[in-house]
């Protein structure tokens, strides 16, 4: 038989600080990361474009 789902649980004070905080930085990516991020794209998108014109076309 299965059991009862319990009721979700409460958040408050400081925990409640820290969670609403962790979570901001998770979706929401500082301008540091995003500028980093853009940076890798773009040094794989030359590196790519770099092995396509030295295979000729060949590599994808």
């Amino acid at each position: 038989m299965a059991r009862p789902i319990q009721d979700t649980p409460v958040i408050t004070g400081r925990d409640a600080e820290k969670f609403r905080t962790n979570l901001r930085r998770a979706l929401y990516p500082s301008l540091k990361e995003k500028k980093e991020k853009e940076k890798r794209y773009k040094e794989m998108e030359e590196m790519y474009t770099k092995m396509v014109k030295a295979t000729n076309g060949v590599f994808f």
